[in-house]
């Protein structure tokens, strides 16, 4: 899911000693993405199929800018154990990404390693902020 961004939080007390806070949620330079599927749904695990999935089997997620301003190029990294069965095959996620706009990345499966369940993610980071979901797939 998505990756925090912090709250700022302004008390501002007045000459007569009386004070006020107001807390606002930050959206860092009017930008913030989102990884979903491709009907646009949130996406927190993408699961490759058949299972077991054949070696080079692809899938597609997409990258969203919910926020006002146009983002930068996206940033894809790969984490956690399986890391290296899973890559981008292609994306149009090297240019920024319009306000209210998405790009697409098909990411490929690749059965290395001892057979069983695969798991790693995926993080689509653009300047400010970034989103992360899992990924499974079974040799």
């Amino acid at each position: 899911g998505k990756v925090g961004i912090p709250n700022i939080t302004i008390t501002a007390t007045d000459a007569g000693g009386a004070s006020g806070t107001s807390v606002f949620a930050l959206t860092v330079l009017g930008v913030d993405i989102f990884i979903r599927d491709t009907a646009g749904a949130d996406l927190p695990t993408y699961n490759f199929t058949p299972v077991p999935t054949p070696n080079g089997t692809t899938g597609s997620i997409r990258v969203y800018n919910t926020g006002t301003q146009a983002s930068s190029a996206v940033t894809l990294t790969y984490g956690g154990t399986n890391a290296s069965n899973f890559s981008t095959q292609t994306t149009d996620c090297g240019a920024p990404i319009a306000a209210g706009s998405f790009c697409t990345v098909t990411l490929v499966f690749n059965t290395t390693g001892s057979p069983g369940a695969k798991t790693a993610t995926v993080t689509a980071t653009v300047t400010g902020t970034s989103d992360i979901a899992n990924l499974t797939g079974t040799k």
